[in-house]
């Protein structure tokens, strides 16, 4: 009997195939679980068979019949006998084995929703979107779950040979330097970390990136529960029209040319593939925004003030659960994400180089980022952090109005970890690469 989650005769010739030829068993049993059948004795016949092959066993009709007899006293031999005999050819095993499978996942994702829709009763509709959402993604792993080591290498060959021929497979920063250094920009499937203190620009630094990747046609999201869409909005105005963030609010006092170049300024916003949610209040909200739209870049403002839906019973963790889950969006949605992140504050005022450690709640977020980026104000011209290829250049940025700041790669799982100098104009919301050797 054929339906649109079950097909018996496929079930049965799996199971033939299966008890006939024993390197049909070698994978068969390890592919397919029991629940995947419809039939009762043929779950019992498929789970008998698995626990013999584990334990170095033939699984053959007399074998499989035995075990199914000793556990539950049901005697199944002329059901195995007819399976055997219904089946033309252990050959064609493949062929039903993914009928078999593909009926299986129709079946869950048929109680899934369902389960969804009887929910609604229970929870508000967010939550139950989740809930079905979570058992899509559960059921679709399953599928192709091992890839051999020669996809592997196939899909590795693809990157290089694409790379040596120039194609950029990251999504780059804006500031060569750190391009240079992270080998090409932020890559899909990683989480770099952005850590600062309070003030040091951390912000306007992922703004500066956001903007970049999508004046270069990639579509960004970007979480925050840090500012207002029009605290965004004036950064973005300041740096697409030079006019000082200040300026901006005093628009009262603006020129008549200024204001043009604002109006100039807003339609070229609006033109930029940027999209934000501001009332994305846990990670759970980020997760179920983020399938809801295409994107290739994701930017969260900032870990520490992101909730979970997950009863935590620390603040330890509660930040590793978010911290986790957010590599999770990485590697499933392919896409890159760039995580904000506070650091310590230093007991007395001292000014010191970060460290990972000085990262809130560290551990967890030191183990689940790809890439850990620190942005901080050197303690002088002196600073014995500061390369010798940027001398000269705190003085000058000083004398320019501006900041310089330095950009420490702390880790980087694929390449070296290195000390950048980066400019930024407050003012303006500008960051730009100070040049180097004067």
């Amino acid at each position: 009997m054929i339906t649109p989650f079950g097909d018996v005769e496929a079930e049965r010739c799996v199971l033939g195939a299966m008890l006939q030829d024993p390197s049909v068993a070698a994978w068969a049993l390890a592919e397919i679980a029991p629940d995947a059948f419809t039939r009762p004795e043929y779950r019992r016949a498929w789970d008998a068979a698995g626990a013999l092959s584990r334990a170095g066993k033939a699984a053959d009709m007399m074998t499989v019949s035995a075990a199914v007899r000793e556990k539950s006293g049901v005697d199944i031999a002329s059901l195995l006998i007819e399976a055997v005999r219904a089946t033309p050819s252990a050959a064609n095993a493949r062929t039903y084995a993914g009928m078999v499978c593909e009926y299986a996942h129709r079946r869950v994702l048929r109680d899934a929703c369902n389960a969804a829709v009887n929910s609604l009763g229970e929870c508000d509709a967010d939550e139950a979107g989740d809930r079905l959402m979570a058992a899509i993604r559960a059921n679709l792993g399953g599928r192709d779950a091992w890839v051999p080591m020669a996809q592997v290498g196939a899909s590795t060959f693809d990157m290089l040979e694409g790379i040596a021929r120039g194609e950029n497979r990251s999504i780059p920063t804006g500031m060569p330097d750190l391009d240079a250094a992270l080998a090409g920009g932020l890559r899909n499937g990683e989480v770099t970390v952005l850590a600062a203190g309070t003030g040091q620009g951390k912000s306007a630094f992922a703004m500066h990136i956001a903007q970049h990747a999508a004046q270069k046609g990639f579509r960004v999201g970007f979480v925050s529960r840090e500012m207002s869409a029009e605290q965004y909005g004036i950064r973005a105005l300041a740096s697409l029209t030079g006019i000082g963030s200040g300026d901006l609010l005093r628009s009262a006092r603006l020129s008549a040319q200024q204001w043009e170049a604002v109006a100039s300024g807003v339609e070229r916003m609006a033109h930029l593939p940027i999209s934000f949610a501001f009332r994305a209040a846990t990670v759970e909200d980020v997760r179920r925004e983020i399938q809801r739209r295409d994107t290739d870049l994701l930017v969260v403002d900032y870990l520490q003030i992101l909730g979970t839906r997950e009863k935590c019973a620390s603040e330890h963790l509660r930040v590793s659960t978010i911290s986790r889950q957010l590599k999770e969006i990485a590697l499933d949605m392919g896409i890159p994400v760039l995580v904000l992140s506070q650091l310590k504050r230093l007991t007395g005022g001292v000014k010191r180089r970060p460290v990972l450690a000085d990262l809130k709640e560290s551990g967890s977020i030191e183990n689940d980022a790809d890439v850990v980026l620190f942005l901080y104000q050197p303690s002088g011209p002196e600073d014995e952090s500061i390369p010798p290829s940027y001398a000269g250049w705190v003085e000058a940025a000083d004398d320019l109005g501006d900041r310089f700041l330095l950009l420490e790669i702390a880790k980087q799982r694929m390449f070296a970890t290195a000390m950048l100098g980066v400019c930024f104009d407050a003012k303006g919301m500008r960051f730009y690469t100070p040049r180097q050797d004067g």
